[in-house]
């Protein structure tokens, strides 16, 4: 049934915050309904590159938390800059303090991606998760854009490399009521 659906009604039908749509989806079958990761990142539209090592075992998807609808995920920026190791220590620390909750997997961010399309236009946006690359460095993902050909692309950066500014970290805050 869900290979009926094309990829962006299968993203609107796993989307954490389009309950009801899946309801009404679920009606009339038993069937448990995810996305999968390459449908997900498919519907990220990365249309310049997608780095090989982007794999779901490296960054695998979380599963739907109980509270979910209640925190959304948001771009955060830093004020200094600094190393990509150093801006997820940052954020460590804030998740500490309880004013953010850190991604514990990738769903969440593609989703956001998918959403937001014209955002790594923008800027590039970084999902603060380290994960190991073939070559076996330190690495997180950062979607921008192509500045050559203004397409998208997914690639990963070193967790030496600085980041300005500018660059938007994906976090989950609580909604405002």
């Amino acid at each position: 049934m869900m290979d009926d659906l094309k990829v962006e009604e299968q993203l609107a039908l796993v989307d954490s915050d389009n309950r009801p749509a899946l309801k009404r989806f679920l009606a009339g079958t038993r069937a448990v309904v995810t996305a999968t990761f390459k449908s997900l990142l498919d519907a990220c539209h990365q249309t310049d590159h997608r780095h090989p090592d982007f794999t779901e075992s490296r960054w695998p998807l979380e599963p739907v938390a109980v509270d979910e609808a209640d925190w959304e995920v948001v771009e955060h920026y830093l004020t200094k800059t600094g190393t990509l190791n150093r801006g997820v220590k940052h954020l460590e620390k804030l998740a500490d303090k309880g004013e953010i909750r850190m991604l514990v997997g990738s769903r969440r961010a593609m989703e956001y991606i998918a959403r937001h399309q014209k955002a790594q236009l923008d800027h590039p946006i970084i999902l603060p998760l380290r994960a190991r690359d073939s070559s076996d460095d330190w690495c997180l993902p950062v979607f921008r854009r192509n500045w050559c050909s203004w397409r998208r692309e997914l690639d990963l950066d070193g967790t030496g490399n600085r980041f300005p500014p500018h660059y938007g970290w994906l976090v989950i805050k609580r909604k405002q009521k």
